[in-house]
């Protein structure tokens, strides 16, 4: 541990930002390849593929600046930038990412038409074209969405090649093995991993049949894949990561993000949806929640940095070199502590989570086993 005085001098020290930023950097890579090496459920590394890829991504940006070039390579299929957007939940223009989601729906429920023997069955839509993933009961990921990850330069969303796949996969193996290679001589805490063993079930639905999500009005389909694509991401980070992840900074870097962009979504929906009691359960919703939404945090959370615009965010009074952001919460949030800001986030997370579900047509009941 180091004493006040230390920590002094690291803040003055004209590299702080870069040694507190390798700090943050090397923990992440650490907690990632344990979780990778305990954790061998293909479910499971489908889910986390966009916080992986942002943290490939980020990382390598971080050493570009400090000179260090890690010479990433994901293969020349899917746009790894893209997969890692996706945990902004498509965060765009509303009416470009409806568009959007409309053809991904009709790209996979194409495949499986065309995977019919016979027409009829088409007809009466006696297929499924959906699946939605369940931890203990909760929605945690559908394929519409981890078929959006592989982001493919035709435009497409539609059947994976495995060896495709497979070489993007080794590609995010292989820079943060770089990485951690590269972090090898800095200290380190052991990642606090939890023994859980996972058990991730499934329930097949057709869409065109039975609506996820009652709502009414023009692009409810397309509202209806948005807002289970928000609970997934929500439940995901509380409840699966949860079990089997205990202290650490990428807990609270994940879900502060999945939180920020779960508000994100649900506004942008609320400016547009028809369906008055639908909206008034977003708005009731987004107007109880706790204002720790900060683009500064925000920002540090997605790109790992401590600084704007050249200038370290996190004041000198707060500054602490056994804190685990250093401070930064404090100085972005008034003094709150990080236990505090973990407290807040997670009371959001399942405030919004909950009223997701409350509008849910589609049950936990008769889920399969892989």
């Amino acid at each position: 541990m180091g004493t006040l005085r230390e920590a002094k001098d690291i803040f003055f020290d004209k590299d702080c930002v870069d040694t507190i930023t390798l700090m943050t950097i090397n923990e992440d890579c650490d907690l990632l390849v344990e979780l990778f090496k305990r954790h061998r459920d293909p479910n499971f590394e489908l889910s986390s593929l966009p916080y992986f890829a942002l943290f490939c991504i980020e990382a390598a940006n971080r050493f570009e600046d400090m000179g260090i070039s890690l010479n990433t390579d994901y293969g020349d299929v899917f746009d790894i930038k893209t997969t890692r957007l996706r945990l902004k939940l498509f965060n765009d223009k509303l009416g470009k990412v409806i568009k959007l989601i409309n053809k991904i729906a009709y790209d996979q429920d194409q495949l499986f038409r065309n995977k019919l023997r016979f027409k009829w069955l088409e007809r009466k839509n006696m297929y499924y074209n959906l699946g939605i993933f369940f931890y203990k009961g909760r929605i945690i990921a559908n394929t519409y969405f981890l078929i959006s990850l592989f982001d493919r330069k035709n435009g497409h969303y539609t059947e994976l090649n495995g060896t495709d796949v497979k070489n993007f996969a080794e590609g995010i193996g292989r820079t943060i093995g770089k990485i951690a290679d590269f972090s090898k001589s800095i200290q380190k805490n052991k990642p606090d991993i939890l023994e859980k063993k996972l058990q991730i079930q499934y329930k097949d639905v057709n869409i065109n049949k039975k609506p996820l999500i009652k709502i009414e009005g023009e692009d409810r389909s397309a509202y209806s894949l948005l807002l289970v694509n928000v609970l997934g991401n929500i439940n995901f980070t509380m409840y699966l990561i949860g079990d089997i992840v205990g202290t650490s900074v990428w807990k609270l870097r994940i879900r502060y993000l999945s939180m920020y962009y779960a508000k994100e979504m649900l506004a942008r929906i609320l400016e547009r949806i028809r369906d008055s009691e639908v909206a008034k359960r977003i708005s009731d919703c987004i107007n109880k929640l706790n204002p720790v939404f900060d683009v500064d945090f925000r920002n540090c959370m997605m790109h790992y940095s401590y600084s704007k615009d050249g200038v370290n965010l996190i004041k000198e009074d707060y500054f602490d070199i056994q804190n685990p952001l250093f401070g930064l919460c404090e100085s972005c949030f008034d003094g709150l502590s990080i236990e505090a800001l973990k407290e807040k986030v997670e009371e959001n997370l399942v405030s919004m989570g909950t009223m997701i579900e409350s509008l849910l047509v589609i049950d936990n009941l008769n889920l399969k086993c892989f």
